[in-house]
């Protein structure tokens, strides 16, 4: 039972199930990104906002998926994520014919140093000596400007990342402040207002990201039917440019209503929040169009297949000059066969030259937007989703239930109990 074999098969069992576990959950994911539909799946109504925590007909804003795929280190998951994406597949056929062109040519260079005469001897040696100090000479600033756009490429995807949960945290500190300084739940008329700061708060989160949901639109017509807007106040936000802004600013006269009304504790809200909020929500425009100018990225790829077709080359060359002096004391038919491993070793050897640097450009395309990166792209739905049911919970968390008696006990409804609300 103890012996090394026994051992050996159960570890190659628990691996294999976790690797297909993995491998599930980031096909789970990529599903559910593809779907993106939660926001839009659902109507907010005012009277059901309204509603005690313990009412029985209260409905929850629905769950939400992942923001993003579960990490992984599986040497298989990770080599089929990347060829599930299709920057990456096609990187890797371009590298494939490169390598297929340099063995063919390796081939004919072979041909020419055996029966092409001392004329074709001399260029092929010249061609080889220049090739390899071009190489020595050029390498350098190529890679050293692929790997600096490597660097501002993720940096700038993480910046993405931090600025999500960053706009995510100033709507939600919003709605924290206000829900928990509420002077009077019971009042009709401050649930109404805190109905109107939900809505507000949900409809700056979705226009932030209108332009990367793939269900969520800039025609502000389209969100009277979600509850997010009314008809009156989309006619008022139609002439303006800027209507994220608008809403913001919205938000903040609703702010100063709660304060001006007593429905909130003095002191309670920071004079900064609205403005912190529309400095952040700007920042996630601002990220998408700090791109380096088209032109840069026009002569660093130039450079890139300047570099290696260069290498590619050279290769050729070395292994055709190699082979000449390990074959030229044998048979025509071993000399065939000699020519032969050649061209695999050059063809083989030129796919991982080039696509070293090509699969290298794909990632800088592939996470140029990190709302479209495949497996590892933002999920803009779970973002705005989760942040609604965050608001959803802590805009109403005073609200009366059936079990709180009038004392100074702490509130506990619905909203606190049930484990169906997102709370973060």
């Amino acid at each position: 039972v103890n012996s090394p074999a026994v051992h050996a098969f159960g570890s190659l069992c628990f691996r294999s199930h976790h690797i297909t576990r993995e491998v599930e959950a980031l096909e789970r994911f990529r599903e559910e990104l593809d779907e993106s539909g939660v926001f839009t799946s659902h109507v907010r109504t005012e009277s059901n906002f309204v509603r005690d925590n313990d009412d029985q007909e209260l409905v929850l804003p629905p769950t939400c998926p992942p923001e993003r795929a579960s990490q992984t280190f599986s040497t298989i998951v990770l080599y089929q994520l990347l060829l599930g994406s299709p920057a990456v597949r096609s990187a890797l056929l371009d590298a494939l014919g490169a390598a297929l062109i340099a063995g063919s040519f390796c081939s004919i260079t072979w041909l020419l140093k055996l029966s092409g005469g001392s004329v074709a001897l001399e260029f092929i040696v010249v061609a080889q000596e220049q090739s390899s100090t071009l190489v020595s000479s050029f390498n350098f600033f190529p890679t050293f400007l692929m790997l600096g756009l490597l660097t501002f490429t993720a940096n700038r995807w993480r910046e993405q990342l931090v600025n999500c949960h960053s706009v995510q945290g100033r709507i939600q500190d919003i709605g924290i402040t206000i829900g928990g300084a509420i002077t009077n739940p019971e009042d009709p008329a401050t649930r109404e207002l805190l109905y109107q700061l939900y809505r507000y708060l949900n409809a700056v989160h979705a226009l932030t990201y209108a332009s990367v949901h793939p269900k969520i639109t800039m025609t502000l017509n389209d969100y009277v039917p979600l509850g997010l807007l009314t008809p009156s106040e989309v006619s008022q936000l139609l002439p303006d440019s800027k209507v994220r802004d608008t809403l913001i600013a919205w938000t903040g006269s609703v702010l100063e209503r709660f304060i001006c009304e007593g429905r909130v504790r003095e002191l309670a809200v920071g004079n900064m929040m609205i403005a912190k909020l529309r400095a952040i929500c700007a920042e996630h425009h601002d990220l998408l169009l700090r791109n380096m100018p088209n032109t840069w990225f026009a002569v660093a790829k130039l450079l890139v297949d300047y570099m290696v077709w260069i290498n590619l080359w050279n290769l050729s060359l070395d292994v055709t000059s190699d082979a000449d002096a390990y074959f030229s004391d044998f048979s025509e038919s071993d000399r065939r066969s000699g020519l032969v491993l050649f061209i695999a070793l050059t063809t083989f050897n030129g796919f991982l030259e080039s696509s070293c640097y090509w699969l290298a450009w794909a990632m800088v395309q592939v996470l140029s937007n990190p709302f479209s990166a495949g497996y590892d792209s933002y999920s803009s739905d779970a973002l705005i989703a989760s942040t609604e049911r965050q608001l959803f919970a802590v805009l109403r968390s005073t609200f009366a239930t059936t079990a709180r008696s009038s004392s100074d006990s702490p509130p506990s409804g619905r909203a606190s109990q049930s484990n169906k609300v997102a709370v973060g």
